[in-house]
C-alpha cells in the first residue's frame, strides 16, 4: 500500500508540473493566464509536498494528532522565522490579483529593468537588456512602484534642434510649421493633439527648437520615425537657410 501511495504522490507532483508547463507554453493563453499558471504550479507542488509528508508520516506509524498539535505550538515560531518567505508568498498572490505586470512584460522597479520570465512563490525572475538574470523578492515588488513599459499606448519622442541665434524668425517659424505638418501627416504618429514643434528657448548664441511627438508602441517604429524626422529636419533647415548652432571657444 505504501508503495502505491508513493507512486501516487510522485505522479501528482509530476502532473502539477506538466499542467503548469502546458499552460505556460500555450500560444493561445494570455499573459495573465501564464502568470497564474506559474503561481498555480508553485502552490500545487507545495500542496502535494505537504500532503505527501502527512501521508508518509501516517503510513510510517507516527501519531498525526501529536504532529498537528506540535505544529500548532511551533507554528508561531516558524512564522516569525519565515516571515520574509511568507511575505514573498503573499506578494506573489498580490501580483496575480492586482496584475501590475504579466509574463513577458518589460518592467522597471527599484532601478532594475528587464523582461519578466518567471513569477514564482518567492521570487520574480527578470532578464535584463544585457541578457543577465535578476531575481527580485515578490515582497519588494509589491511594496515598490513598478513601471510597466509593455502597457504603454505609445512612445514619446523629444527631439531638440539648436540653431544659431542669428537665424531669421520667419525661417524658424516656417521650420516649426513644416516639421509639425510632416509629423502629423505620418501614419506612424499617434496622439496628434499633444504633438508639437515650437521655439523652446533662446540664449546668447543659440535658439532651441523642440519637437515633441508620439509614435506607435513598437520600438522599431520609434527608431525608424526618429531617423526620418532627423533627415527631414536636415533637409528643411538647409532649404530655409537655417544653420545649426556650433559651439565656439570665446576669447577673453
Amino acid at each position: 500500500v505504501s508503495l502505491y501511495i508513493l507512486v501516487f504522490l510522485f505522479a501528482a507532483y509530476g502532473l502539477v508540473g506538466s499542467i503548469g508547463l502546458m499552460l505556460s507554453h500555450d500560444d493561445d493563453s494570455s499573459a495573465s493566464q501564464k502568470s497564474l499558471a506559474s503561481i498555480g504550479e508553485s502552490l500545487g507542488r507545495m500542496g502535494v509536498f505537504v500532503l505527501g509528508a502527512f501521508v508518509v508520516a501516517g503510513v510510517a506509524g507516527f501519531d498525526l494528532n501529536g504532529i498537528i498539535a506540535g505544529l500548532g505550538i511551533t507554528g508561531l515560531a516558524l512564522a516569525l522565522a519565515a516571515k520574509d518567505s511568507v511575505s514573498n508568498m503573499f506578494g506573489a498572490l498580490s501580483i496575480i490579483i492586482d496584475r501590475p505586470f504579466n509574463l513577458g512584460d518589460w518592467i522597471k522597479v527599484g532601478g532594475i529593468e528587464g523582461e519578466v520570465v518567471d513569477i514564482g512563490m518567492r521570487m520574480t525572475v527578470l532578464r535584463t537588456g544585457l541578457d543577465t538574470i535578476i531575481t527580485v523578492p515578490n515582497a519588494n515588488l509589491v511594496n515598490s512602484p513598478i513601471e510597466n513599459f509593455s502597457q504603454r499606448r505609445f512612445r514619446r519622442v523629444v527631439m531638440p534642434f539648436e540653431f544659431e541665434v542669428s537665424s531669421e524668425s520667419g525661417a524658424l517659424q516656417s521650420f516649426c510649421e513644416k516639421m509639425s505638418e510632416m509629423l502629423n501627416a505620418d501614419e506612424r504618429t499617434v496622439n496628434e493633439q499633444s504633438s508639437w514643434v515650437k521655439i523652446l528657448s533662446m540664449g546668447s548664441s543659440s535658439i532651441v527648437v523642440q519637437a515633441n511627438f508620439y509614435t506607435q508602441q513598437s520600438s522599431d517604429v520609434q527608431r525608424a520615425m526618429s531617423e526620418d524626422a532627423l533627415v527631414e529636419a536636415k533637409k528643411l533647415s538647409t532649404a530655409l537657410g537655417l544653420e545649426f548652432h556650433e559651439p565656439r571657444l570665446r576669447r577673453s
